[in-house]
């Protein structure tokens, strides 16, 4: 079965988001909010990275540039974004707007469990 590819993360697109507040005196850019954004998605690949989730090996310095496409994930990485546990993680992060953008425990504990189950 052949899988159709697709941009699976857009990390230039993501980080030229913004979100705003709206006051009553006009709209301000909330700059919290767009630095905590970068933390997660720093977070987000460097966890790809360190856990071979990637097909090639890539510098990890030049994150801010990368696009990643579910071609450029191995099969186990492949299976990983298919079983939807980064966007679960992404949904926790969006519940709670406090919690700290860097922790990636959900996501070992899910790939831990993948791998002892495989």
């Amino acid at each position: 079965m052949v899988k159709q590819d697709f941009v699976y993360l857009n990390v230039p697109g993501h980080l030229e988001a913004k979100a705003w507040i709206v006051w009553p005196e006009g709209e301000v850019e909330d700059v919290d909010w767009k630095q905590t954004n970068q933390k997660r998605l720093y977070a987000e690949v460097l966890f790809y990275h360190e856990n071979n989730l990637l097909r090639e090996e890539r510098n990890i310095k030049d994150w801010q540039s990368w696009v990643l496409n579910f071609s450029d994930f191995t099969e186990e990485g492949q299976g990983f974004l298919m079983a939807d546990y980064p966007g679960k993680w992404h949904a926790a992060w969006d519940r709670n707007p406090t919690k700290d953008p860097s922790d990636v425990r959900y996501l070992q504990r899910k790939l831990k469990k993948m791998r002892e189950q495989s």
